[in-house]
């Protein structure tokens, strides 16, 4: 008789830890669900921030009353979120976007460049170059020929010593050089409002 009870408890136990690893299982699914929209989401956002970007690099201007609030829109989102070099190269090679050249004229590498920059996770580089797109995507922006030279000697630096990334603690490095260069430039070109279209 014990033994009847003892196996009606531990198949009651059994099953409610099964339930429990279903519940478990439901939310982790749902939270996923939620990721994976989100991912989405931000992705048509990217892809619509390009496709205006490229109106923009080809000189067209919408003469439109939509093309206005199209590029009224566009100004916000690039505010709001900035340029993003690792978020755009991802829907290039997942194949959601193909012209590339749009994406060179706004962050001067490649899709694949980005992503093998991001792999080393060279942060540093990669914030350079999302600060001068932002300033190239933005139509009240300009970049000033002081920050646009310095952000090609950091172009150069990178593209000569490939493979490494800035490194802070290593003043010699002609990378970490040309972002603390690029940095001045730019911090001086904020201060001063020099990239505001007047």
């Amino acid at each position: 008789m014990d033994a009847i009870i003892r196996r009606e408890q531990s198949t009651g136990g059994i099953s409610g830890q099964l339930n429990a690893l279903e519940q478990r299982l439901e939310k982790a699914e749902a939270a996923l669900r939620v990721r994976l929209e989100t991912v989405v989401a931000n992705a048509k956002v990217r892809k619509g921030e390009i496709s205006l970007l490229k109106t923009r690099v080809n000189g067209l201007e919408a003469a439109s009353v939509e093309g206005d609030v199209s590029r009224r829109l566009s100004d916000a989102a690039v505010l709001a979120l900035g340029a993003d070099a690792t978020a755009d190269a991802t829907l290039y090679t997942l194949g959601r976007r193909q012209d590339v050249e749009v994406f060179k004229e706004l962050y001067h590498f490649s899709p694949t460049e980005i992503e093998q920059i991001d792999g080393r996770q060279d942060v540093l580089s990669i914030f350079v170059i999302n600060q001068r797109a932002t300033l190239v995507a933005k139509p009240a922006t300009m970049v000033t020929p002081a920050v646009e030279s310095a952000f090609q000697t950091f172009v150069k630096a990178l593209q000569a010593e490939w493979g490494n990334t800035v490194d802070l603690t290593n003043k010699e490095s002609k990378i970490t050089q040309a972002y603390w260069q690029f940095r001045e430039s730019y911090d001086s070109a904020e201060q001063n409002g020099d990239f505001n279209i007047r």
